[in-house]
């Protein structure tokens, strides 16, 4: 069985993370989040769409005493720049927490315009995010914007499974 309480450094964060996370759009009951939570070490939690009360009830309940020791995602489909602000602060009223640990850009396939990236940056200045994620399925993008110097971009969110295959080569060395 594997050990979920051996934790990674998540991308160019810092964060040490599970190597396994849980989505708030599979409908995951809120004791088992937190049973995973205390019982197996899992501790990055992706707020995405749709966004379910099971992980909503679990990280409201696990943060008052637990915050500092959780990685909390917030994914935004904004690809305009206009909304994110409203969807971010959203998401943080949902889940009773003053700031997500990843703002996750969730989609591109290319690099994003300046207002998506300057309205996540604004939000990372204010302290509403701390670090600034990507999600797409064009791999050699994320791959050349991974060793750009001054990206702001911290970690990329990718399918990668036996069938998603070549990220070996397209971001892994990066």
């Amino acid at each position: 069985m594997a050990d979920f309480r051996k934790h990674t450094i998540l991308g160019r964060t810092g964060l040490s993370v599970s190597r396994l996370g849980i989505g708030s759009g599979y409908g995951v009951p809120a004791v088992a989040v937190e049973k995973a939570f205390h019982e197996y070490g899992v501790n990055y939690f992706f707020w995405s769409s749709p966004r379910r009360r099971g992980l909503r009830d679990a990280v409201r309940s696990l943060s008052p005493a637990a915050r500092d020791k959780m990685v909390i995602a917030i994914q935004t489909y904004d690809h305009h720049g206009f909304l994110m602000r409203r969807f971010v602060e959203k998401g943080l009223r949902e889940l009773h927490i003053d700031y997500a640990d990843v703002l996750i850009l969730g989609w591109f396939n290319n690099v994003p315009g300046s207002r998506v990236l300057d309205a996540a940056l604004k939000l990372k200045e204010e302290g509403r995010v701390r670090f600034i994620g990507m999600s797409g399925h064009n791999r050699p993008v994320f791959g050349q914007m991974a060793v750009q110097p001054g990206s702001p971009v911290d970690i990329f969110m990718i399918r990668y499974n036996a069938v998603h295959r070549g990220a070996e080569k397209d971001i892994f060395p990066f």
